[in-house]
């Protein structure tokens, strides 16, 4: 693996003694790989990254796969070392999780293109003065109600000491509109159900729903939330398959791209040894916003990690796309157009009901033996780690 890296490692330079820059213009690195391009170039968790192709980080958005590249030359500034890092790579994820600093999104968030990453970033900081600031202005410019503005507005509201007030905005987000988003919106919302049961008293009902809201994104920040409230840090469930056989075979008809069937038996044995298949289950969905971001994240897996991704099977029990967002299976046809190993198959319940998804999209990573080395949203730190997991030594 290490001489994987090497070849998408185009250049490294150093400055030391450098002045911390702007945090304003700067993005910031959240997670990083253990074992990745990042990590070679001596790129650590919380360093900033100052430009991306000689523009402010600021400028972009953090999921720099949205944007595709054949090469990038990157600017990140060690906190703990005071140096530039000047890293030239392929266009290759380098495995470092990326969010925007406090600083950059009050100054650049624009309520008319609403982020609600960044939003969510604003509620673990606990700055809601800010978040209903910004919650409240993106749902006045907004077209849609049913974005995870009104869940954040409702936030910073109960937050703010108007509970009812609060608990009616994040109730209409949980009831109406929780569906099109990922549950790491859903388990805010969760979180503050909880959060008034165990304000009014009702101990056992809170911690049952903090049970089930952690359950639902198990993130540092939602854990310290719910400690604030308990005075206990809930435990990180275990992945329910990782480890684990995935649960039987199957022969699918294609969705898309024509006619046929594919078999998970005849993929797993036409698998190269060190190479791992995708399977992304959607269960009731064709598509959502969850399954295009990941579906941009795999067309630079795909066409960068060749060596270690076989392809991959997305399974759905609805053959119908969702005709009134088509942008959410966008990204699927254009990995399809590029030629990239993509086979949606039309799943009649067995599979779905077997694996019993707890979100949608819900991807596993299976290695030739039919064993799942990776459960989760498969974001690229994650993608790193699985394939130094299993990379040999």
């Amino acid at each position: 693996m290490d001489a994987f890296i090497q070849k998408h490692i185009l250049g490294i330079r150093t400055t030391p003694n450098t002045p911390l820059p702007r945090p304003s213009a700067c993005l910031i690195v959240s997670r990083i790989a253990a074992r990745c391009i990042a990590a070679a170039a001596g790129v650590a968790e919380k360093d900033l990254l100052v430009q991306i192709d000689g523009q402010p980080a600021a400028g972009f958005m953090p999921s720099l796969y949205s944007y595709g590249a054949a090469q990038r030359r990157y600017v990140f500034y060690s906190r703990a070392r005071h140096e530039l890092i000047e890293l030239h790579a392929s266009g290759i994820e380098i495995g470092v999780a990326l969010a925007k600093t406090l600083d950059a999104i009050k100054l650049t968030y624009d309520p008319k293109q609403p982020d609600p990453k960044a939003l969510e970033q604003v509620w673990e900081a606990r700055d809601f003065r800010s978040l209903a600031k910004l919650a409240t202005a993106t749902l006045a410019a907004g077209k849609e109600r049913g974005t995870p503005a009104l869940l954040f507005e409702g936030a910073a509201l109960w937050e703010g000491g108007r509970h009812d007030d609060g608990l009616a905005r994040i109730s209409e987000y949980m009831d109406q509109y929780a569906s099109w988003w990922t549950t790491n919106y859903s388990a805010v919302g969760l979180f503050y159900f909880g959060a008034e049961w165990w304000r009014r008293g009702e101990a056992e009902q809170a911690t049952a729903i903090f049970a089930e809201a952690y359950g639902q994104n198990p993130s540092e920040a939602l854990g310290r939330s719910i400690e604030r409230q308990t005075g206990a840090r809930p435990q990180k469930p275990h992945p329910q398959w990782l480890q684990r056989r995935f649960p039987g075979d199957y022969t699918l008809p294609l969705l898309e791209g024509g006619p046929g069937e594919v078999s998970l038996r005849a993929t797993l044995q036409a698998m190269a040894h060190e190479r791992l298949l995708i399977v992304c289950l959607l269960a009731s969905y064709r598509g959502n916003g969850p399954y295009g971001d990941f579906m941009e994240r795999y067309q630079n897996y795909a066409r960068f990690f060749p060596e270690y991704l076989h392809g991959l099977h997305v399974l759905t029990l609805t053959r119908e796309r969702p005709s009134e967002r088509p942008y959410y299976t966008q990204a699927e046809d254009a990995a399809r157009a590029a030629g990239y190993p993509v086979s949606v198959l039309l799943d009649p319940g067995d599979v779905t009901q077997a694996v019993a998804p707890t979100s949608s999209p819900f991807i596993l990573m299976i290695d030739r033996t039919g064993t799942v080395v990776y459960e989760g949203e498969l974001d690229s730190v994650a993608l790193w780690d699985t394939l130094a997991s299993v990379a040999a030594p």
